[in-house]
């Protein structure tokens, strides 16, 4: 899966906000991080997230083709 692909600490954060739906301000109080860079770290999270998902996307298509 993707997120198997991603690192740890992006996985943990993708799936605590997405998932388990909690807030920015409890993942940072469990990562012990300030809210700032929880929120930054969430966002190349996302982007790791969405890079992997082109990656699997244009291989499928590849295959199709």
């Amino acid at each position: 899966t993707i997120l198997a692909n991603l690192t740890d600490e992006y996985r943990y954060l993708l799936v605590a906000k997405y998932v388990e739906n909690k807030g920015i301000d409890e993942i940072s109080l469990e990562i012990g991080k300030s809210y700032k860079a929880t929120e930054s770290m969430l966002t190349r999270a996302r982007g790791a997230f969405r890079k992997e998902f082109k990656q699997i996307e244009n291989h499928e298509l590849c295959k199709i083709k």
